[in-house]
């Protein structure tokens, strides 16, 4: 089953779609993603569209039930919805791959329903491998002011963690060794001012 990754900026999806679709609905579009690829934007938004909403709605189902489970939650609909989140994850996956292959790595403007937008989320949500065939990608997305930057420090502080390696922010939970925080960065005296580049607290105990 998923696991249950750290959620950026919850339900804003929500807000700005008016949820077009409800999840029953989201989970049919995948019939149409082997078609040829077309590089237009008229062609590639609604790609983009519905592989942001499919990747966020799953997650918003099975976290709304999973607060409040019945006893068919209980006795395998659990199960089932996560078998579902996975075939999602997979589709948005090789869509991605699909366009990218076709006419590079999206870009537009970084906000809900744009390329940028959704290859973020579908990266994100991704094992470990496939973050890191996109890496590169993604930063110069950062870079070009496509993507969010704070986000991306979120997600690489949590690619840096996945290889066993120190955070390069402290964003992301530190591991618990023996009961004991494992508070490890990559630049202990310049940790806390790249946190206040994005207007975050100080780490207490590094300068």
């Amino acid at each position: 089953m998923p696991g249950h990754h750290k959620k950026l900026k919850p339900t804003l999806v929500f807000i700005r779609y008016k949820i077009l679709c409800s999840f029953a609905a989201c989970l049919p579009i995948y019939s149409t993603f082997a078609q040829t690829t077309s590089c237009d934007l008229r062609d590639l938004q609604p790609r983009y569209e519905k592989m942001g909403l499919s990747d966020q709605t799953i997650r918003m189902e099975f976290r709304k039930r999973d607060a409040a489970p019945d006893a068919e939650w209980r006795n395998g609909g659990r199960e089932a919805l996560g078998k579902q989140w996975e075939a999602i994850d997979e589709a948005n996956q090789k869509e991605l791959d699909t366009i990218v292959a076709a006419c590079g790595y999206p870009r537009g403007p970084k906000t809900i329903g744009h390329g940028p937008y959704a290859a973020f989320y579908v990266i994100h949500h991704a094992e470990l491998d496939y973050q890191l065939k996109y890496f590169a990608m993604l930063k110069e997305s950062v870079e070009r002011g496509e993507t969010d930057a704070y986000s991306f420090a979120q997600f690489e502080d949590r690619v840096l963690l996945s290889q066993g390696k120190p955070q390069k922010y402290g964003f992301q939970r530190w591991p618990v060794v023996n009961g004991i925080e494992q508070k490890l960065v990559q630049d202990p005296a310049r940790v806390n001012a790249l946190r206040a580049a994005f207007g975050q607290p100080p780490i207490p105990g590094f300068p």
